[in-house]
């Protein structure tokens, strides 16, 4: 585009010379032949004196003003080209364009945070040891112990997390470490999100009658199949009577549907150990509580379909006076 366009600049200024040329050369040939005919006629008394010279002159001058032409219409017009090349805004080149690719954007915790969830590796089918003790000298059912492996959906869950509002971190202790030293402490904003709805979710009051507390204390577990399992207590009064613990299912969107209510009139009651999940989607959860020789601890099944629970096996134990234990399972 731009040899063109000086192409046809070098072809006007080229024309116009040639013009000017055209008529000092005809000038010229008629100044000529003025004095061929003065010549002729030998009237060289009468007419002005032709200076040989002049057609000299004249060429010199025509040459410097085709030149001057050529010059500054040249310059004149690549200074002008230059000038547009540097103002003129540059336009993309959509074909040629390299656009990076969106990305997605994925939490990630930052790397002095500790990890929600305390994580071995895989999903373990039991949360417990079939091998130890129920409670006391009872072991825990055939009903949970008898099913394989196979019939199981693994999960991961976390130590108990204590939370308390307004939910900015959780602490807790993982296990085996030393609860003479300061806990750990989590500020993961998915973690206290879901803890923040499921808050919303609470009783008004307790069976009790005593007015509900919000969330002190929390264990997720995150299945294999995707589900998460919201376990959530609530604060009691002194001994830690009047809490309630919740069992709720999470989605990816932090919101908890509540499946049931736990709540036992015992001291320092909660839910503290999940047992394990069957693919017929039975959730078997150990809870209990006690004070001193006094204490109870039960296996509740609940029905993540139905939203129910049922006492599977409770064991307590009585103190006397006189420092005997009466252990009773139902």
């Amino acid at each position: 585009m731009r040899l063109s366009q000086m192409s046809c600049h070098f072809k006007k200024v080229i024309d116009f010379s040639y013009e000017i040329w055209n008529t000092v050369y005809m000038e010229m040939n008629n100044v000529g032949n003025v004095q061929a005919q003065v010549e002729q006629s030998d009237l060289q008394s009468q007419s002005l004196p032709v200076n040989p010279k002049n057609k000299t002159k004249s060429v010199f001058l025509v040459v410097f003003v085709l030149l001057g032409f050529i010059l500054f219409g040249g310059g004149g017009y690549y200074l002008g080209t230059k000038n547009a090349q540097q103002t003129q805004p540059t336009q993309p080149n959509d074909q040629n364009q390299n656009y990076p690719s969106p990305t997605t954007t994925v939490f990630q915790p930052s790397s002095t945070q500790t990890p929600i969830i305390n994580i071995k590796t895989g999903y373990p089918k039991r949360q417990f040891d079939p091998t130890k003790k129920f409670f006391s000298s009872r072991d825990y059912p055939n009903e949970v112990t008898s099913i394989v492996d196979t019939e199981l959906v693994g999960m991961r869950c976390t130590a108990r997390l204590t939370c308390v509002s307004p939910y900015t971190e959780c602490t807790y202790y993982p296990e085996g470490a030393d609860t003479s030293k300061p806990p750990s402490r989590n500020t993961d904003p998915q973690l206290l999100n879901l803890i923040k709805e499921a808050n919303k979710t609470i009783d008004k009051e307790t069976v009790m009658g005593i007015p509900a507390r919000d969330i002190e204390e929390v264990t997720l577990c995150d299945t294999e199949d995707g589900r998460q399992i919201l376990r959530y207590k609530t604060g009691g009064g002194g001994g830690g009577a009047g809490s309630v613990d919740y069992i709720g299912l999470g989605n990816s969107g932090n919101v908890i549907n509540k499946i049931v209510a736990i709540q036992e009139n015992i001291a320092y009651f909660g839910c503290y150990q999940p047992l394990q999940l069957a693919k017929s989607n039975i959730l078997y959860y150990q809870c209990g509580g006690g004070d001193g020789p006094a204490g109870s601890s039960t296996i509740y099944k609940i029905n993540l379909t139905n939203k129910t629970s049922s006492s599977l096996l409770q064991c307590t134990s009585v103190g006397d006076e006189s420092g005997n234990v009466t252990l009773t399972c139902k």
